[in-house]
């Protein structure tokens, strides 16, 4: 995995040494989103893969307990074997959980275009081509690359928000590219169209069969309300023991008065007598 010290996502275009299916770079805009942030790049280009170090897209405070979004709006295929999200720090032997890597250095990976025809002649290499892929969080070691097919003819509804449809926003977008500015507030509107898409419309694709079965998100969110709980009682810990301390405190200070008072009483008598 090796180390980072920056927030971004990497591109491995090098299938097993570079045995790939070929054309594997694009000339697409790509755009990113993890915690709420979207960030992109024009075209992710073939380098080679040294660590984690590769052609990467910067990300805007990432958090490791949220999903990346990877999203693309042209059908100049991009194919990768590998990728790598690394959210602060990260090294082989820090267990941050900062870091994922996603997929394994061999002959299958992922295809992002609008064009799902795309595929054709990569069948070997992958089981299709997507606009959209969902990464894992990274906080749960979750190396898992899903799929979403907007299609009607997927059995699926057509994605709409406040901004207009998944085909409009996609449109602005791509309308924005041709007149080259940065397009990533347009992209963002595109985004949080899937905010709300249910989990079990995200479809797993993974590069190969695995013995070990991913926790499902159900078992995620037990986890992180675990969590959430920790941290409540190590807060209300830490109250107690502040309460405690002024106990302390406050039952010295009784103490003290009592002895005070008992000093002054019998004072007052003698000065009586």
């Amino acid at each position: 995995m090796g180390q980072s010290d920056t927030d971004a996502l990497c591109f491995d275009l090098n299938a097993n040494g570079g045995s790939g299916p070929g054309n594997e770079e694009t000339t697409c805009t790509i755009y990113v989103k993890n915690n709420g942030h979207t960030s992109s790049e024009k075209g992710i280009s073939k380098r080679s893969w040294k660590r984690w170090r590769s052609d990467c897209i910067d990300l805007k405070d990432p958090s490791r307990w949220s999903y990346t979004y990877v999203w693309t709006t042209c059908d100049d295929a991009l194919w990768i074997d590998q990728m790598y999200l690394g959210v602060g720090y990260c090294a082989k032997d820090h267990d941050s959980r900062g870091c994922q890597q996603y997929g394994s250095d061999n002959q299958r990976g992922w295809c992002l275009s609008t064009d799902t025809k795309d595929v054709q002649g990569w069948e070997k290499y992958t089981s299709g081509c997507h606009p959209m892929i969902r990464l894992g969080k990274p906080g749960f070691e979750d190396g898992t690359v899903s799929t979403y097919a907007e299609t009607l003819a997927s059995g699926r509804r057509q994605l709409t928000g406040p901004d207009g449809s998944l085909e409009e926003l996609t449109q602005k977008v791509k309308d924005c590219e041709a007149e080259g500015y940065n397009c990533e507030r347009l992209a963002d509107k595109v985004f949080n169209l899937f905010d709300d898409v249910p989990s079990e419309d995200w479809v797993s694709d993974e590069q190969e069969d695995s013995a070990e079965q991913e926790l499902d998100e159900h078992c995620y969110s037990v986890v992180a309300d675990y969590e959430k709980e920790i941290h409540a009682m190590r807060e209300t810990l830490a109250d107690l023991e502040k309460k405690a301390e002024k106990e302390k405190e406050v039952a010295f200070l009784r103490e003290k008065l009592s002895l005070l008072e008992q000093q002054i009483g019998s004072g007052s008598r003698r000065f009586r007598l």
